[in-house]
């Protein structure tokens, strides 16, 4: 018969199914003593973390979990001691130093009889993969209605330039200005239809969308390509949606100049487009084209010029600065700081 207090040992028949069942766990299983150092640890918990069963015996849980959430190791154990279970995520890094996003149940176990911590351990990659897409697919929704307001503000906005236009035009050339402008209002749509497709349109590759404005502008406009020629300077620059819209609009309203003004001497003929990024996240626009037979400095827009005007509204919008360089030729520098 017992004595008082005494509790009964399991039995080695429940020794070997216990046993069992921590090393043949889906789940990885990680004993360990109040100060983290490892007691004993599944296959499912050292195969998938990339290290032997003998090298985790002499790690500590701050080897293993990440340092972002490595500092909560001594909070978590201290409630642990008070209410015996917990919940909760973390991550845990492989041997390799990659992370893996974990969901732990942990509950407080006399071990050998001594205090300890038994975690049972989920991978939560897959998951985690879901809830980022998830959460992806409302941040493209949210975009998406941004997209259209930008849009749909730019399509008004080239409305009352027309408007204002035709009001001081002759009746006989008035068919001209409305196919001008019908022109960038297309311009306009092919630019949002290149961001659509883009594989990711929270943030646009500008540079591979600057070169397909160029084909399409140089194509749509019949421009004669042979004594002209475009160059462009450009860094990997990736930009919001808002910024990649009205910038590539600027941008094809300023090569259009250019490409309407450009001289057919074959020396001379060169447009320079240039984009690039400081360090300090300021964004700048350039276009430049050299003109044979100019002798006199001479602006690539009249600041009256509707054209100029359009730029300087769409500069503002996104608080933007627009600075023509005089020279033999036409330049115009447009700078502005991205969002990050």
């Amino acid at each position: 018969m017992m004595s008082k207090g005494q509790e009964k040992k399991p039995s080695s028949e429940s020794e070997k199914k216990y046993r069992m069942i921590f090393e043949n766990a889906n789940d990885g299983i990680v004993i360990h003593d109040l100060k983290g150092n490892i007691i004993d640890v599944n296959r499912s918990m050292f195969n998938r973390l990339g290290y032997t069963k003998n090298e985790m015996l002499r790690m500590n849980l701050n080897d293993l979990v990440s340092s972002k959430f490595a500092e909560k190791i001594r909070v978590r154990t201290k409630k642990l001691e008070k209410n015996n279970v917990a919940i909760f995520e973390s991550q845990d890094k492989r041997r390799d130093g990659t992370i893996m996003p974990v969901e732990v149940s942990a509950r407080m176990i006399d071990y050998e009889g001594r205090k300890a911590i038994q975690s049972v351990v989920r991978d939560i990659s897959d998951r985690k993969i879901a809830e980022d897409v998830i959460q992806n697919i409302q941040k493209s929704k949210e975009t998406l209605v941004l997209e259209m307001k930008a849009f749909n503000h730019l399509n008004i906005l080239i409305n009352e330039f027309l408007l204002d236009a035709l009001e001081n035009c002759p009746l006989d050339a008035q068919k001209k200005v409305i196919q001008k402008f019908k022109k960038r209002q297309a311009i306009l749509t092919f630019i949002l239809d290149k961001i659509l497709d883009t594989p990711d349109i929270l943030i646009i590759d500008f540079r591979e969308l600057v070169r397909s404005l160029i084909v399409y502008l140089t194509n749509q406009y019949n421009f004669d390509m042979k004594n002209r020629q475009i160059k462009l300077k450009m860094e990997n620059i990736f930009l919001d949606i808002s910024h990649s819209l009205r910038c590539a609009f600027i941008l094809s309203e300023l090569i259009l100049q250019s490409l309407s003004f450009a001289s057919t001497d074959s020396n001379k003929g060169l447009i320079e487009i240039c984009v690039w990024k400081t360090e300090s996240s300021e964004v700048s626009l350039g276009v430049r084209d050299s003109v044979a037979g100019q002798g006199k400095e001479m602006d690539m827009l009249p600041p009256e010029s509707k054209g100029y005007q359009l730029v300087d509204t769409l500069v503002k919008k996104i608080n933007g600065s627009i600075q023509p360089v005089s020279k033999k030729g036409r330049e115009f520098c447009i700078s502005f700081q991205d969002k990050e």
